[in-house]
């Protein structure tokens, strides 16, 4: 446009300060609402601006249609969000209930294992120091005898593996 004439503009290096139409410009031509079948070099930016102004008031002034179904639309999203939501939290709410009670019972069983292993290290420790083994076994069948042998076997391999 400025080569033709239409626009003169005040540049100062690479910078632009001012774009003026040109007082000897043709008139502007009454608005068409074809702007699109207008080349680059042909097209009018203020018959462009004025075309989608009067798109915008048209719309607008169609009524609350188009934009009562699309806030239909993002109501019912909304909604649909809302509940997905509320499902994930009661899910993680009776997952942290699951792991409270999980918690719970694994510390209930790591105490009865400890008192267990200490019941079963004092009895050991009374067996060997009692100088009358015999007297114990005539308290104690061949199977309660073969039970704390195990016991006690199994008590030493499990003290073995900690210290190594």
């Amino acid at each position: 446009m400025e080569r033709s004439g239409e626009l003169t503009r005040t540049t100062k290096g690479k910078r632009t300060f001012r774009i003026e139409g040109s007082t000897s410009a043709p008139a502007a031509e009454p608005f068409k609402a074809d702007v699109t079948t207008l080349g680059p070099t042909q097209m009018d930016y203020e018959q462009l601006a004025a075309a989608l102004l009067v798109r915008v008031v048209e719309s607008v002034s169609a009524g609350s249609n188009p934009s009562a179904e699309t806030d239909s639309w993002a109501r019912r999203r909304i909604e649909r969000l809302e509940r997905q939501n509320a499902e994930l939290e009661r899910a993680v709410a009776r997952m942290k209930a699951e792991l409270r009670v999980l918690t719970e019972e694994r510390d209930a069983l790591k105490s009865q294992l400890e008192r267990t292993a200490g019941n079963l290290e004092l009895l050991t420790d009374r067996m060997q120091s009692r100088p009358t083994h015999d007297a114990l076994s005539k308290r104690l069948g061949t199977d309660e005898q073969a039970l704390l042998h195990q016991l006690r076997n199994g008590a030493s391999r499990k003290q073995g593996n900690r210290v190594g």
